[in-house]
């Protein structure tokens, strides 16, 4: 491997979100990658890192647009070498616009089509399916009917969405499920990963 001469210019573009100061301390052992943040909040961790290059702070709510043009000055100005977005919802703007910032910078993002699969629980395991990869039998909640009985309690209530563990319950029998289940928003989608084991 070519030993760099030159620092690397990375960029932050959600540095209000969770987990970017970890990533911060993370790409600061290189000495050679400087660190740029942006933020739509004033007072957040990174911007008091030692760490950091530099942060700005940004307008909140911007439209996709007006964000692409943020991005597109950012880059330009900053001579930014990698724009390495954290969280999700950044992740998957950028994969939306991927083709408009390749030309100006590098980023090491799948495309929205692999995103939003990835991203989906549900559509995760489907795609496993489809390509015959070994994973657990997942159920929607519409389907728990038909084999709660046969399931081997405990299991795990997931949303489809979601990092970290977040939303994640246990459920020890049958009646706990529908218990369960009955304060679920509609409006959200949870699946029930179940081993083979789990499966009388």
């Amino acid at each position: 491997m070519n030993k760099i001469e030159h620092n690397i210019n990375v960029l932050i573009p959600d540095g209000d979100r969770v987990h970017v100061l970890e990533v911060i301390r993370c790409l600061a052992i290189d000495k050679k990658i400087k660190i740029h943040v942006l933020s739509s909040k004033n007072w957040v961790k990174p911007r008091f890192s030692r760490y950091i290059s530099s942060f700005t702070l940004i307008p909140p709510n911007l439209t996709e647009q007006e964000t692409i043009e943020v991005l597109k000055q950012n880059i330009l100005t900053k001579k930014i070498d990698v724009l390495l977005p954290v969280y999700v919802d950044k992740i998957r703007f950028l994969s939306k616009y991927i083709s408009t910032f390749k030309s100006l910078t590098n980023l090491i993002i799948p495309n929205l089509e692999s995103f939003d699969i990835a991203n989906d629980k549900l559509e995760l395991a489907r795609f496993l399916g489809k390509k015959n990869i070994n994973k657990p039998i997942t159920y929607e909640l519409d389907e728990l009917n038909q084999i709660k009985g046969n399931i081997n309690f405990p299991v795990i209530l997931k949303p489809v969405y979601g990092i970290g563990g977040e939303g994640v319950q246990k459920v020890s029998n049958a009646k706990d499920l529908d218990e369960k289940i009955k304060q679920i928003n509609p409006n959200e989608k949870y699946i029930v990963p179940v081993s083979y084991t789990h499966l009388t």
